[in-house]
């Protein structure tokens, strides 16, 4: 018996890129044998990824539990009070993908997000009239997706786990790509290469699945934010300094402090640039999201120092943007938008192919 998949992209095979059918409870590739499982209406391209969620694991899957037996939104409620609000955030805050607004003349199109979380982006995007593709490398949170989907009646996504690493999906099949944190955390998918090198080989399948003139949005950390000088941790290692070191000092300092290797690499905007042209995008465009790429109030053009700045100073509701602005006070030599170009502690990055 073969059953339908709500599909905006087909799937291609891992090893041969031949096309994927739905046989009971697997895909198989018609043209060398191979398959992968289909967990619910889940198809399942990554093997014993490490978990990683805004929840514990057993948290996660009671919530999964509780939106299989009833509605999803209803099973947020149950959710501890401490951790509800950014939860629900995660879910439903549609003004995080409202960074759709700078694409240029792309209101509509086939979008893949790449780590897609608990759906505020990619659902965002699919009420907005985007057909979306939604991937994530961890099971309950791709699960968790496909029961908001299947609830809501909302025929213009699809899920699946999987990961940048390995796109089971043909060349040139999306108008935008998303990675919005999601870049930094790809060297703890393979840890047999250097951090960098997973990021390159990710961002090469990036580009590949992009049709001509596809975007890439890319929403991450700078590695020489003003805020790392002032002793911030690094939001991903949980280091003081470790972004402003060589990454082989990064890595030693690292396994001192017993966090393991160091992994998560984050770049300057030179950094970012080099890479994505070192992939083959041709236009790439920055942007400071304020006060940060996670709940962004406005997202300025960078070059436009004069607005860079209003924004800059008017928005006083996150502490390290408190920080930033005494400095920017105490240092009134600097220009402003040469200091938010190159010290600001997040971009949003438009590659263009």
């Amino acid at each position: 018996m073969v059953n339908k998949l709500p599909t905006v992209v087909q799937y291609v095979c891992l090893r041969c890129k031949g096309v994927l059918r739905k046989q009971r409870n697997r895909l198989v590739c018609g043209q060398c044998g191979a398959s992968w499982d289909v967990k619910g209406s889940v198809p399942c391209f990554v093997k014993d990824a490490p978990y990683w969620g805004e929840l514990p694991q057993e948290e996660m899957r009671t919530l999964i539990n509780d939106a299989k037996k009833g509605y999803w939104k209803d099973a947020l409620k149950t959710i501890p009070q401490e951790k509800r609000e950014e939860i629900i955030s995660c879910c439903s805050d549609e003004t995080r993908g409202w960074w759709r607004y700078l694409l240029p003349g792309k209101d509509k199109g086939k979008v893949l997000d790449i780590g897609a979380g608990l759906g505020a982006i990619t659902f965002s995007l699919a009420n907005a009239g985007y057909e979306v593709v939604a991937i994530d490398s961890v099971i309950e949170r791709a699960t968790f997706l496909a029961i908001r989907r299947d609830q809501d009646r909302i025929r213009s996504v699809q899920t699946a786990c999987a990961s940048a690493l390995e796109l089971p999906f043909p060349e040139q099949s999306f108008d935008i790509v998303i990675m919005n944190g999601v870049l930094e955390w790809l060297g703890l998918s393979e840890t047999s290469i250097s951090p960098d090198k997973v990021q390159k080989r990710a961002l090469q399948n990036i580009f590949n699945v992009l049709k001509p003139d596809g975007i890439l949005y890319i929403a991450i950390e700078n590695r020489i934010s003003a805020i790392y000088f002032l002793g911030f941790k690094d939001p991903h290692s949980g280091l003081r300094f470790a972004t402003l070191m060589p990454r082989k000092m990064a890595d030693w300092y690292s396994r001192l402090r017993r966090r393991g290797g160091y992994k998560t690499y984050i770049y300057s905007k030179f950094g970012y640039q080099k890479m994505l042209q070192e992939a083959g995008f041709k236009e790439i465009t920055f942007f400071l999201p304020l006060p940060s790429y996670r709940n962004f109030q406005v997202i300025v053009p960078m070059g436009r120092s004069k607005i860079a700045k209003y924004c800059f100073t008017h928005i006083w509701n996150m502490k390290r943007l408190r920080f930033l602005k005494m400095m920017v006070h105490f240092l009134k030599f600097l220009p402003i938008g040469f200091f938010l170009d190159y010290f600001a502690p997040d971009y949003s990055i438009l590659a263009k192919k």
